[in-house]
């Protein structure tokens, strides 16, 4: 599973990284397979490369 570095950084409200987004996230999926699966912990989590360029203002052309 891949997740926002986000979750790497505020360890104020994901103090477990993305564990604490997966117990949040599987309330919301309907498939029962796909709730057991995520509430197993047998998953890798990893995290997406953060592109911090991505917060600055650029001057429009």
């Amino acid at each position: 599973m891949f997740f926002s570095q986000i979750y790497k950084f505020d360890k104020k409200t994901f103090p477990n990284g993305a564990k604490d987004a997966i117990s949040f996230i599987t309330r919301f999926i309907d498939n029962e397979e796909d709730r057991k699966y995520l509430r197993s912990g047998n998953y890798e989590i990893r995290y997406l490369d953060y592109d911090r360029g991505l917060n600055t203002l650029q001057t429009a052309r």
